[in-house]
């Protein structure tokens, strides 16, 4: 299958697709104004799409998106995000982000959880974590790459930490943030 079409979907609210080698499109994903949920794992061809439809229509694409679940991190552009609005939750999994894609991932202002999930090749987080007014969680699970925190630190707004099976120094320095606003939990 290398497209999907979508056009008479108009009330969808969630989707997901999954080792999709060949899916290429996904046909009037732009007409999705109720779509609050987008899953998208081994489909490595979509991010051409993404970027031309964002670039195209952004301001109408998935503007209700609420969570957002990928594998696929060159999804991640500044053309798709600076339109997502309303988007509360971001999961990321096996995978390593480029500076561009991590700068695209702090432009979600509204974003108020995020995950890292079993990103082994992932060496760094995103510098720009500090800059996400409304973050309010964030968890690391089995990134064992991941030494430190970014430089510039962590959100003011950020209320729970929690690193999970990642690495000794990466924990050692989390444990050290433990406050009464900021929660710390820490998995080895």
């Amino acid at each position: 299958m290398e497209s999907l079409q979508l056009c008479s979907c108009t009330a969808l609210e969630e989707l997901e697709t999954g080792n999709c080698g060949s899916l290429t499109t996904l046909e009037g994903l732009q007409h999705l104004g109720s779509l609050r949920y987008l899953s998208l794992h081994n489909c490595p061809g979509l991010p051409p799409y993404f970027e031309s439809v964002s670039r195209r229509r952004g301001d109408e694409l998935c503007c209700r998106l609420e969570r957002l679940d990928l594998s696929v991190t060159s999804v991640l552009t500044t053309s798709f995000c600076e339109h997502l609005t309303s988007l509360k939750l971001v999961e990321l999994r096996e995978l390593v982000l480029t500076s561009e894609q991590g700068g695209a991932l702090v432009l979600l202002r509204s974003m108020q959880e995020l995950g890292f999930y079993c990103c082994s090749d992932l060496v760094e987080l995103p510098a720009g974590l500090h800059t996400l007014p409304s973050l309010k969680r964030l968890e690391i699970l089995s990134c064992p790459g991941i030494l430190r925190l970014p430089e510039t630190g962590l959100p003011l707004s950020l209320e729970k930490l929690e690193i999970l099976y990642c690495s000794k120094e990466l924990a050692d320095e989390c444990m050290l943030l433990a406050t009464s606003k900021l929660n710390v939990r820490i998995v080895r």
